[in-house]
């Protein structure tokens, strides 16, 4: 006998809850944690809005996660929404400076 995979996003109380946050289909947790993000999710999304906005010579994420105080693995993803929705778009590049590394040139984001 072969188990088979619930895919739990099909089920109906399931429906609509993640508003577009990845999740695993195979897992109850992930989707409920994808449900319980996505308030959180659409608050970071407009504060990284926010700071692209403020600053249209373009900034880079590695700027924006400094405004902001957000790690990069929370500012990112945020971005790339932004970017997937067509609220912002890539308007040049500019050299980084890190401590201890080579530096690098790093896109800058603005709005569109």
């Amino acid at each position: 006998m072969t188990a088979t995979a619930i895919n739990w996003a099909d089920m109906p109380l399931f429906a609509g809850r993640t508003a577009g946050l990845p999740f695993q289909k195979h897992s109850r947790t992930s989707i409920l944690a994808a449900g319980r993000a996505v308030n959180g999710a659409n608050t970071a999304r407009e504060r990284v809005y926010q700071v692209i906005a403020e600053h249209p010579e373009g900034v880079t994420d590695m700027e924006i996660q400094e405004i902001l105080g957000m790690s990069g693995d929370t500012e990112r993803p945020r971005r790339i929404e932004l970017l997937d929705a067509g609220r912002i778009q890539a308007v040049g590049s500019k050299a980084v400076k890190r401590p201890g590394k080579r530096d690098r040139v790093a896109t800058t984001w603005g709005v569109t």
